[in-house]
């Protein structure tokens, strides 16, 4: 079993969000109108910011759909 801890520094994104960390693994799911984005990162290189990464991604679909 993984244990999954919420993140501290997670920026506030969309209209609702679920974060959680596993291990080396990231998972975010931002929910925005009646979008939603799932992402997981698993081994991001040391000098990502694992959450920064994650958030960036999810504005850029955001601002795609848009």
């Amino acid at each position: 079993m993984a244990d999954a801890t919420a993140p501290p520094d997670i920026p506030k994104l969309g209209d609702d969000q679920y974060a959680f960390t596993a291990g080396p693994g990231a998972f975010l799911g931002v929910v925005e109108g009646d979008a939603y984005v799932e992402i997981t990162g698993v081994f991001l290189p040391e000098t990502l910011a694992r959450w920064q990464v994650e958030s960036d991604v999810a504005r850029a679909t955001f601002a795609a759909q848009h």
